[in-house]
């Protein structure tokens, strides 16, 4: 994944490698989200300031005073919920966004529609020769009855499986 620093500075470069690789990913968004994203923290570590002061002045305050100190805290904590709330749902956004960029690709790289228009630059060796046909390592696995993927995977409960795939 691209740092969000080198996203902002190297925008161009970055739509670039998305308009190459043919990315799905609105990088205009993506930014809007991060200067949305550092906004929100801004305003909700200014709120925190605000709140560590006014915890201060409660120690020196009369009575009447902490009351309105508290009343004021009470509105501060609101608000801080509410950034937070809105930096969570911003900052879920962005790391979706985030996750569809690729890479910048090398400079020499050429750019084509697919695998066809890629360019050996160098082989070694030579290609092996077999009198069968060459299996996967699933396959392999299966006819040697080393696993069963398959019952692994009607065993293994669909939510499990998609929460894994998320984490990875």
């Amino acid at each position: 994944m691209l740092d969000k620093r080198f996203i902002r500075e190297h925008s161009d470069a970055v739509r670039e490698a998305v308009r190459q690789k043919k990315a799905d990913v609105d990088v205009d968004e993506l930014l809007s989200l991060d200067e949305r994203v550092r906004k929100l923290q801004h305003e909700s570590e200014d709120i925190q300031a605000t709140k560590k002061s006014l915890s201060r002045g409660f120690a020196k305050a009369d009575d009447a005073g902490r009351a309105e100190l508290r009343a004021q805290s009470v509105e501060l904590d609101k608000q801080y919920n509410a950034l937070r709330e809105a930096l969570s749902v911003t900052n879920a956004k962005l790391t979706e966004l985030m996750l569809l960029v690729p890479n910048i690709p090398w400079s020499g790289a050429p750019v084509g529609p697919d695998e066809s228009a890629n360019v050996v630059i160098k082989r070694w060796g030579e290609k092996p020769e077999f009198d069968f046909d060459p299996v996967d390592h699933v396959e392999l696995a299966e006819t040697h009855g080393w696993a069963e993927f398959s019952s692994a995977r009607a065993t293994w409960p669909a939510s499990e499986r998609t929460r894994s795939r998320a984490t990875c």
